[in-house]
């Protein structure tokens, strides 16, 4: 697991007691089983809720800015409150917060308040561009586990160029130092976290990214490469293979010297070099259990990489979300993803590595750039 998720679990376990953590094991078990049996057991263990498309940076590597659409309205304050309600009766572990730039709803800390009143655990990503003294003093006394800032370069060139937006880069890093102060005058335990997107601009970079954000005095890091979006440019290439596996050697080395610092796990790693060489590596995905995605819309996805694509799979009704999740049409969903290998994104992979530990079943071979599984297609929204 995840160093910064382990530190939240044990947050977690000393604020509800051991109840809390044998139903989390209980969890575990149950979604095993759930794959196993091809019928859900249990809620997800993440949700991505993004409350808002629009976005304050033009990142090279994104595409979600163009998909705001100022005819169709994002769900209200209201409208998520009572999604927020849904996913704690699934039941549903944390959210996270998501974008576009989250920031940019004025109603985000109460969002966040009201998430953290449900006992979801709360995970917030922000570009750091609005996030003064006072906003993270908000969203920190507002019950946020985990921040995670963006930092795409090592510089403030590399980084603007990356996101943009001039100045970025200092806001970035202004944005850790007053979450840090924040925190210290609050008395909290939220982390702070940087995430890094690696492209074909900044992969020679990474020591000197991650350095910065070590002199920024951020408790974590996150380094992935982009994955293909719907209509980015920005993304790799079987060409690329090489540097992407020189990059990943270098993430390897920084984890050796900052191995409480970097947060990519060995096993991630390890399976990402087996991938950049060319070879197979053998990996059961459990997103279609462990995760949901929710767009502005109440667009429904499997997991980033079909968000990513723009292929939703289902559509948020309220009331229903429950219905929708141990549903029979949203099972088939999950059954023609049994053997997908189509992406490399972070967050499945190091979710899905620590159920892999116990998954007597089949491990479909991933290879780079291999397609989504037949019947998985762009479409209109599904009711």
């Amino acid at each position: 697991m995840r160093k910064k998720y382990q530190n939240i679990f044990g947050d977690k376990l000393r604020q509800f007691g051991p109840s809390w953590f044998i139903r989390q094991g209980l969890r575990y078990f149950q979604i095993i089983l759930s794959a196993w049996n091809r019928k859900a057991l249990t809620g997800p263990v993440s949700v991505v809720l993004m409350p808002t498309y629009r976005c304050n940076h033009r990142c090279r590597m994104c595409d979600f800015p163009g998909r705001y659409c100022p005819e169709e309205s994002e769900m209200s304050t209201v409208r998520i409150k009572n999604l927020l309600d849904e996913l704690a009766s699934l039941p549903s572990l944390g959210v996270s917060f998501y974008g576009g730039e989250p920031l940019l709803r004025p109603d985000i800390v109460e969002l966040i308040r009201y998430a953290h009143s449900r006992k979801l655990l709360v995970h917030l990503t922000t570009n750091g561009l609005l996030l003064d003294e006072k906003l993270s003093g908000e969203i920190i006394a507002a019950g946020t586990d985990v921040v995670s800032i963006s930092l795409d370069g090592a510089s403030p060139a590399s980084h603007d160029r990356q996101r943009g937006v001039s100045g970025a880069f200092e806001k970035a890093i202004a944005a850790i130092n007053s979450l840090r102060q924040a925190r210290r005058t609050l008395s909290a335990g939220t982390r702070v976290a940087v995430t890094t997107v690696l492209t074909t601009d900044n992969l020679r970079e990474i020591d000197g990214i991650v350095k910065a954000a070590i002199n920024a005095g951020a408790d974590s890091h996150t380094i992935y490469e982009a994955q293909p979006l719907l209509n980015a440019a920005n993304t790799f290439t079987e060409r690329d293979l090489a540097a992407l596996r020189e990059a990943n050697r270098e993430i390897a080395r920084l984890q050796a010297v900052y191995p409480d610092y970097i947060d990519n796990s060995r096993r991630y790693i390890r399976i990402a070099d087996q991938i950049f060489q060319g070879k197979k590596a053998r990996l059961k995905c459990f997103a279609p259990y462990t995760d949901l995605f929710i767009d502005p819309y109440g667009g429904l996805y499997p997991c980033n990489h079909l968000l990513g694509l723009g292929i939703p799979r289902g559509q948020y009704q309220p009331g229903r979300l429950k219905d929708f999740w141990y549903s029979e049409k949203y099972q088939k969903t999950r059954d023609q993803l049994s053997d997908c290998a189509a992406c490399n994104y972070l967050c499945h992979r190091e979710l899905s590595l620590i159920f892999n530990r116990l998954w007597p079943g089949r491990r479909p071979e991933f290879t780079y750039g291999r397609p989504l599984p037949s019947g998985i297609k762009p479409e209109p929204k599904v009711d």
